[in-house]
Order: structure tokens, then sequence, then C-alpha cells
């Protein structure tokens, strides 16, 4: 079971070595704002959620991947670790959000949702899987104007041939 301050070192030496590169590492605190200054974005975030679910040896539960739980690492040492009671603290869900555990194959469930490969080796979406990315980019428009950001438009796909 990790204390507060263990899963927060943890957590800073996580971000520093490898969300961040090596001339922003030292800039990293504990009360930094990971996505405020840009330094996590939606891929990162992953790769945290998953070094969480590694080092407190927990699943964290979609409907607790909301910002407030993630904003700093103070912030998620405080809500994912274990208190010294050995109980862990109830993170914040998000409004309306039910825990749902899913086995699945992903490669079933996408082509199930609407999500075929293209020509171009991307994924052309209709359906729930459409239904579902524009779900996930309202939730993300709405996170980045929170923090103050401007939206811009730019195009919808690049060829993976151009890229």
């Amino acid at each position: 079971m990790l204390t507060r301050d263990e899963l927060q070192d943890r957590l800073l030496d996580f971000v520093r070595s490898e969300l961040v590169s090596a001339d922003l590492s030292e800039r990293i605190a504990p009360a930094t704002r990971l996505f405020e200054e840009r330094l996590v974005d939606s891929l990162k975030i992953l790769e945290l959620i998953a070094f969480l679910e590694s080092e407190t040896g927990q699943r964290i539960p979609d409907a607790q991947v909301v910002l407030a739980n993630f904003r700093t690492i103070e912030t998620m040492a405080r809500v994912f670790s274990t208190g010294v009671n050995g109980r862990q603290r109830r993170p914040r869900r998000s409004r309306g959000a039910r825990a749902v555990r899913h086995h699945f194959e992903p490669s079933v469930v996408l082509s199930e949702a609407g999500a075929t490969p293209n020509a171009d080796g991307g994924l052309d979406l209709n359906g729930p899987a459409l239904s579902l990315a524009k779900y996930l980019d309202s939730q993300a428009t709405a996170w980045a104007r929170e923090m103050g950001a401007v939206e811009e438009v730019f195009a919808d796909t690049i060829a993976v041939s151009t890229l």
C-alpha cells in the first residue's frame, strides 16, 4: 500500500522521466498544472493512468478519469493513494457516470460499433463509433475552454501516407 508521499514521489519521477522532455523535467513540481501548462496531452494521460493503475494495483474506472483528479501530481497522489487507515480516498466521478466493467476484444468491438479500416490506414466512423468520437471531442473541447484555450479548426484527417 502506497502512502500519499510515496505515490507522489513515484508520479513525479515518472512524469519527469517518461512524459516530458529532458529540458522540461526539472521544472515539474508536485503542484505543476500538467494540462494547463501543456505538459500532458490526451495520449500521455493514458500512460499516466496505466502507471497509476500499476503503482496502486487498482483499476481506475472511466468515471474517475476527470480533469479534477489529474490536474497536478499532488492531486493524483492525494486522490489515488491509500490513506493511513488503509482506505483509499474516494476520487471524483463525472456527473451521471456509473462504474461499468467490460472485457472485450478491441477489434471486434470497433467493427461492431461502426469503425472500419479505410485504404489510407485510418478508420471510417459511423453509428456508435462516430457518436463516441463526437462525445470525446466535445469533452476535450470543454476541458480546453475551462482552461482558457482558443479553438482552432484544421483539416479533419491526414492520410497515413502523408504522415
